[in-house]
């Protein structure tokens, strides 16, 4: 459950890392001096990142709420992925490169809850193997990283369309968060 929604995640990352600033300049006409915008969305994730965490540690010790951990974990995950999603859905139909600018900083600060949600579910799953079990994770997510940018170039060579490339990352981002919400566990299991 991890290893999907890290995959997932990095699979948006690296796409957006890869390929946000050609799509912005060449099909929105954005001047290349304005490029250095595409560093807001990372500004963002940083703030959020801490933000996220510090809401999702207040949910799961509220036990007046009766917010398990699990569901801390689960509902943090899907927003994280989920919220990233429909992003890539509306990413496409704007014209402007301003918009397009604030829907990819929406996209990176809601993927800034994930950071409470699978990757902090590390530590509840090993107590003396978490540092293990990230690298592990991250080592499959990194598969993205490799593959997403020259997928991508085929992708738009095949199709002519950055339609695909948002609708394949926000459809990658729904199964991953299914697959994670089905198979995901806050129990100490090594």
């Amino acid at each position: 459950a991890i290893c999907l929604a890290h995959l997932a995640q990095n699979w948006t990352n690296y796409t957006l890392s890869a390929w946000l600033p050609t799509y912005l300049h060449e099909e929105l006409g954005m001047p290349t001096q304005q490029l250095s915008l595409t560093a807001l969305p990372f500004a963002v994730n940083a703030v959020a990142n801490v933000g996220f965490g510090l809401a999702a540690d207040r949910a799961a010790a509220d036990r007046a709420r009766r917010c398990s951990l699990l569901g801390v974990r689960r509902a943090a995950t899907l927003t994280g992925l989920l919220g990233p999603a429909a992003c890539h859905l509306l990413f496409p139909l704007t014209a402007s490169p301003g918009v397009a600018i604030c829907i990819v900083t929406l996209s990176f600060f809601l993927g800034a809850a994930t950071a409470s949600g699978y990757m902090a579910n590390h530590a509840d799953l090993s107590r003396h193997y978490a540092g293990l079990t990230f690298a592990i994770a991250n080592t499959v997510a990194t598969v993205p990283g490799l593959v997403a940018p020259p997928f991508t170039a085929s992708l738009l060579d095949a199709t002519g369309s950055w339609a695909a490339v948002f609708v394949l990352a926000a459809l990658i981002n729904v199964a991953c968060a299914f697959a994670y919400l089905v198979l995901s566990d806050a129990r100490t299991v090594l």
